[in-house]
């Protein structure tokens, strides 16, 4: 009996997390979001990767940074469709010339051990998410 619970406790887990990648398939209902990324001096990012980590749920979305400061993000499938919700907003240098790397404040640089302070709301569709990095 023991045996038996055992497994279809396993099976639940698995049905539940999925299989295959180990990432779960972003569900329907993305938007798309553009605009650009500018420092606490006001002076437009000039290249860089732009993450926003999700303050609820598990599907994030990522930029690259253009040269002229703008970006489209996209989801963890490169697909144009971010979900709506609330995010905490990080840029790394990726891609960035070491001077642009060097200007981006060190709590935004890194998901895992950053602490942002800038937080976005995505509720629909938007090309004006002007993205303000603080001090």
């Amino acid at each position: 009996m023991r045996l038996l619970f055992s497994g279809l406790v396993m099976l639940g887990l698995l049905s539940a997390i999925g299989c295959g990648s180990g990432t779960a398939a972003p569900p329907d209902g993305g938007v798309a979001v553009s605009d650009t990324v500018e420092l606490f001096n006001g002076a437009t990012l000039k290249g860089g990767k732009l993450y926003l980590k999700p303050l609820e749920g598990v599907h994030n979305a990522t930029a690259s940074i253009q040269q002229d400061g703008s970006f489209t993000l996209v989801d963890s499938f490169g697909r144009n469709a971010v979900l709506p919700g609330r995010y905490l907003v990080y840029v790394s240098g990726d891609g960035a010339s070491k001077s642009v790397a060097q200007s981006i404040p060190a709590k935004y640089r890194s998901v895992e051990e950053g602490d942002s302070d800038v937080e976005v709301t995505i509720d629909g569709p938007r090309s004006d998410l002007k993205i303000k990095l603080k001090k």
